[in-house]
């Protein structure tokens, strides 16, 4: 499980617990969930996950740009909105082509004994 995936983990953890009105501090259950989360977080992970943020947004303003620029002169609010999701079209395209590409050399290694 990667970093990530596990302060997610941590932090849904707690946040399930004080939706269901379980935040009172003096109960096992949330007590082990609280200092498991506060003991996740560092300076360094905040600064990481702060050094991404401006990274990933900057990928969208530079997104925006480029394709803002082809297409009009003014990016509309609502053209801005749905920006990520067409990145995430983009890239997940790309992916999808990548698995194929692989899989088809996978199976020609296969079939030439894997030789290359």
């Amino acid at each position: 499980m990667s970093k990530w995936d596990e302060l997610k983990r941590l932090a849904e953890t707690a946040i399930s617990l004080r939706e269901h009105g379980r935040t009172s501090e003096g109960e096992p259950e949330w007590d082990e969930a609280d200092d498991a989360f506060w003991d996740a977080i560092t300076p360094e992970l905040i600064a990481e996950l702060i050094a991404e943020n401006k990274r990933l947004r900057q990928i969208i303003i530079n997104s925006a740009k480029e394709v803002g620029a082809a297409l009009s002169t003014e990016c509309s609010l609502e053209f801005m909105e749905r920006l990520p999701q067409e990145i995430w079209l983009v890239m997940q395209r790309q992916q999808d082509g990548a698995d194929q590409l692989t899989a088809e050399l996978a199976k020609l290694r296969t079939l030439s004994g894997g030789k290359r």
